[in-house]
């Protein structure tokens, strides 16, 4: 089955990850590996995606030198894309892989600064595409200078067109978004508390925080980190965990995992295997070259 998806990239990345022995605070390390790789969580799902077989690309914000590299990156994936440049510099992420412990330290820029022209552009420019698409990904931060609320206008505009859309941000824009009731929504458990004013630290914490989401979203899904992945429609609820990998890179696993449930949902499967799905992507991604390249093989 063949489904437009678009992936939606308001504060996309140039991702560096430097691999060191030991990090050893204030001291000169030597750079055993570096990879350079376009990133962000829209840009990550959108790999992932096209790795599951969907028809997927990205579309959204991109300015200066660092936009043109992150442009060129995808251009060799073959990934599809479309930008509307500003000014500024796209951001560039930094993360510390240690391989004697296998912990990553990451630090993340702000990226450039986006006002009302841009934001009115964006809309636009979206509401001119959305006849030809299936599902719309909202994912990961928004640039400094947009209200919190563009997410929520977003889904507003999207579900006018009978369009699906899949929430994954944090914040005031979690909170503005899941408001605009997204079909699926995706906090890990740290946001799921945020939203709900609630300890989920247990299994009855779990089943709580899901049935008060679902109020929201016809589709919950709540990471968990190494315990994996738990899911709710409204009915039912699962929970599902893969093997725990001691070593690799663990950016983009969320990313991956969502790719896998929505590669699930469109093909028609069950809600059970579906999440099946994503915990096996989201594992998968520990191996992966870059976040989102996963295997389907391995999948």
């Amino acid at each position: 089955m063949k489904t437009k998806i678009l992936a939606v990239a308001l504060n996309p990345s140039l991702d560096r990850t430097v691999s060191v022995e030991h990090l050893k605070p204030g001291q000169e390390l030597r750079a055993r590996e570096v990879v350079t790789s376009a990133g962000g969580k829209a840009v990550n799902v959108a790999r992932a995606l096209r790795s599951l077989g969907m028809e997927a690309g990205v579309w959204g914000i991109a300015a200066g030198a660092a936009g043109r590299r992150l442009e060129s990156i995808l251009r060799s994936e073959g990934l599809p894309q479309k930008w509307l440049w500003t000014g500024g510099e796209t951001r560039t992420n930094l993360t510390v892989s240690e391989g004697a412990s296998g912990r990553a330290t990451r630090i993340l820029e702000a990226g450039p600064v986006v006002g009302k022209a841009l934001t009115q552009a964006l809309r636009a420019d979206l509401a001119r595409q959305l006849h030809s698409l299936n599902v719309l990904v909202l994912s990961g931060s928004l640039p400094p200078g947009m209200a919190s609320g563009t997410w929520a206008g977003l889904i507003s505009s999207a579900r006018s067109a009978n369009v699906l859309t899949a929430l994954d941000t944090s914040g005031a824009a979690l909170r503005a978004g899941i408001r605009a009731r997204p079909f699926l929504v995706k906090p890990n458990r740290d946001e799921a508390e945020d939203l709900c004013g609630f300890r989920v630290r247990t299994r009855s914490g779990l089943q709580k925080a899901l049935g008060h989401l679902s109020r929201y979203s016809n589709i919950v899904l709540i990471s968990l980190g190494p315990q994996g992945l738990a899911v709710s429609d409204t009915v039912r609820m699962f929970w599902a965990r893969g093997p725990v990998r001691a070593q690799g890179r663990t950016v983009g696993c969320g990313d991956a995992a969502l790719a896998g449930f929505l590669a699930g949902f469109l093909k028609g499967e069950h809600l059970e295997e579906c999440l099946r799905l994503a915990v096996a992507s989201g594992t998968a991604n520990v191996g992966a070259a870059v976040p989102g390249g996963i295997c389907p093989r391995e999948v």
